[in-house]
């Protein structure tokens, strides 16, 4: 039997070094991103991020570093990794904020990544 995929939005895969900030404590996180839509994206870290913790991811690669880009979004689960040798202790799914009257450039790094397509790994 096929089961059948319960997501919003196609998931594009796409390595990329990101920094994850922790909007309550201000705390920076190294990790990767490694699949992305329109509303959501799934990355891994070192440190374990509680359910419903708001967050800012920045991408890592930016070359303008005054002007860094990044996108709000709040995590909806994280786990630990287990079983395998990986580069990161933990697994997070987050949900990207939908709001674009809050967010002038957030995200915005993120629907170029889209419009590039999912062979477009050139971040």
């Amino acid at each position: 039997m096929r089961l059948q995929n319960k997501r919003a939005a196609v998931r594009f895969t796409c390595e990329a070094p990101v920094i994850i900030e922790n909007c309550r404590s201000g705390q920076y996180y190294d990790g990767s991103m490694y699949n992305y839509s329109y509303g959501g994206m799934y990355i891994e870290l070192d440190n374990y991020l509680p359910p419903g913790s708001d967050i800012h991811i920045v991408l890592e690669k930016d070359v303008r570093p005054l002007q860094k880009e990044f996108c709000r979004a709040q995590v909806v689960w994280c786990r630990e990794i287990t079983g395998a040798v990986v580069m990161y202790n933990f697994g997070a799914g987050v949900r990207l904020d939908p709001a674009p009257t809050n967010r002038p450039v957030a995200c915005r790094f993120l629907f170029k990544v889209i419009e590039g397509g999912a062979g477009d790994n050139s971040l």
